[in-house]
């Protein structure tokens, strides 16, 4: 039974990875859309690289 919780738990945050990856890659390709400065265009795709570090970090250590 844990090991189906634990399954369905990682699936679940799959499915949360990809969607983030998805609106980040949307949010990217409208950057210019968007009429950001430079700036805030580094710090978008700074956040954006830190919260999918973090998720395979995430999805990494749940593997083991």
């Amino acid at each position: 039974m844990e090991t189906l919780v634990k399954r369905i738990k990682g699936a679940a945050w799959v499915s949360a990875a990809g969607f983030i990856v998805v609106v980040i890659g949307l949010v990217l390709e409208n950057l210019d859309a968007l009429e950001l400065t430079g700036v805030q265009q580094t710090w978008m795709m700074i956040v954006g690289t830190a919260i999918v570090s973090q998720i395979t970090k995430y999805l990494n250590t749940a593997k083991k």
